[in-house]
């Protein structure tokens, strides 16, 4: 499967496919020293989001993300010990 069309070879890409219709899906990402490490995210819409960068900072230290949407049957949006950061997975409605 190559889901990018002109991957770099220096570049290591982790593509993860997740069922979010009966529960929240948590994900723990290690910190990592570089410049240049982004998480990026996409629904069946292909909608590209990108919630995680090193240039905000965000992988400094360990991080556990939650994954969720608004049908996700075993999560409602409350506060979870150990999660971090929460991301409910959305497709907006473009006018």
């Amino acid at each position: 499967m190559q889901m990018i069309a002109r991957p770099n070879n220096d570049t290591l890409y982790l593509p993860v496919a997740m069922d979010l219709r009966d529960d929240a899906v948590a994900i723990k990402f290690p910190a990592f020293d570089s410049r240049y490490v982004v998480l990026e995210t996409s629904a069946y819409d292909h909608y590209v989001e990108i919630p995680l960068s090193t240039t905000n900072g965000d992988f400094n230290k360990p991080i556990t993300m939650l994954f969720y949407t608004e049908r996700t049957q075993g999560y409602g949006g409350e506060s979870v010990k150990g999660i971090n950061k929460t991301l409910k997975m959305i497709t907006p409605i473009l006018k």
